[in-house]
C-alpha cells in the first residue's frame, strides 16, 4: 500500500472522482479515499507515473505521502 496527499478536494463528490481515476489505473487493486485527511492510499502493481497522471485533466493533484 502507497499513500498519496490529494490537493483540491472539497467534497465527498471529489473524494469519489479521485477515488474513481485511481481505480481506472492498470493494476490498481484497491484505491481508498480519505477527504478529511485530504489523502489516498492505493494498493497493487501499478506505474505511479500512470496514476498521477490520471488525475491530470481534473481539479486534483496527488503527490506521493513523505
Amino acid at each position: 500500500m502507497k499513500k498519496y496527499d490529494i490537493d483540491g478536494m472539497k467534497c465527498d463528490g471529489c473524494a469519489t472522482n479521485v477515488r474513481n481515476a485511481f481505480s481506472a489505473v492498470p493494476g490498481v487493486t484497491s484505491a481508498t479515499v480519505n477527504l478529511g485527511t485530504k489523502s489516498a492510499e492505493v494498493e497493487g502493481s501499478y506505474d505511479e507515473q500512470a496514476l498521477l497522471d490520471s488525475l491530470k485533466d481534473t481539479h486534483y493533484s496527488a503527490t506521493p505521502a513523505k
